[in-house]
């Protein structure tokens, strides 16, 4: 059969067939290409656009369903204004006393996890010294230092309040130039932030040990990102100024005061491993 002589019924169910069958192979491309696709992806597609589903029983109609459906799209202002109160509340603020018994400020931590840990900046703490930790609203605990490595420039402290949740450690290595990132800081009772963009990501190889196919021990090195230099700037940013990507994740902490420039969190996730004993449990770094 010719298509000029289909009724306009055939055509119009040839179309929908027609429609139907690209309509799934369309799904099927998406699917395979969101699986695909690098993480930061598919989290860009799954914050920007929602799909809020309104479900409507009018009372005429009884079991009958009304669905409606709309499209959200959320401005990447939106989402940074969420990351940068979700971080806020992770920030922690190390404070000394001085001979009055007044709170002094010595810099910034961020809460990671949920175990009440916090990273800092080696440079600002000392082993032995137990520290003032004051929380977001204002709350204040104490927190201990309970290693650190003094040659990447971090330390890991442990909040004597563990009930508190934090930030997840990102993947640094999945950092890219020109990325925007946001770095989080102040003073005593205000918290200031550095909006800006990654600039330089120098690399250094180390050496990683593992087992061959055979079973048998085998070293091999590895190139990974040795240090994250960005143009996000805070005001009264210290050594522990965490540096956070536009989801909330923490990708670095500050090693220096002021530098702009960030110890990767997958350097610091290898630190963390050594800071723990193997049945999970924090153990202090003998020097």
């Amino acid at each position: 059969m010719q298509i000029e002589e289909l009724t306009k019924t055939q055509i119009i169910l040839l179309t929908l067939l027609v429609s139907f069958v690209t309509s799934i192979a369309t799904g099927i491309a998406t699917v395979a290409l969101m699986d695909q696709a690098p993480a930061d992806v598919t989290r860009v597609i799954n914050r920007v656009v929602e799909r809020t589903v309104e479900t409507v029983v009018p009372a005429e109609q009884g079991a009958a369903v009304v669905t409606k459906e709309k499209t959200i799209v959320v401005r990447e202002d939106d989402v940074v204004a969420e990351t940068i109160a979700k971080a806020e509340k992770a920030l922690i603020r190390l404070n000394t006393t001085d001979a009055s018994g007044a709170p002094v400020l010595v810099g910034f931590g961020v809460i990671i996890g949920d175990k009440g840990e916090v990273l800092t900046g080696s440079l600002l703490v000392k082993k032995g010294i137990v520290y003032e930790a004051r929380l977001a609203g204002g709350a204040t605990t104490t927190a201990t230092v309970l290693g650190q490595d003094e040659t990447l420039g971090v330390a890991l402290l442990v909040l004597d309040k563990k009930s508190v949740s934090g930030l997840n450690l990102g993947d640094s290595q999945s950092v890219k130039l020109g990325q925007s990132v946001i770095a989080l800081a102040g003073t005593q009772n205000t918290t200031s932030i550095g909006i800006g963009t990654v600039t330089s990501l120098p690399t250094k190889d180390v050496m990683v040990v593992g087992v061959d196919e055979d079973g048998n021990t085998a070293t091999t090195t590895k190139s990974v990102i040795a240090r994250i230099d960005t143009t996000a700037y805070a005001d009264g940013a210290t050594a522990g100024t965490p540096l956070i990507s536009i989801f909330g994740d923490v990708l670095g902490i500050e090693r220096a005061e002021g530098k702009g420039s960030f110890v990767p969190a997958q350097l610091i996730k290898d630190v963390l491993k050594t800071l723990r004993a193997t049945t999970g449990e924090i153990v202090p770094v003998t020097s």
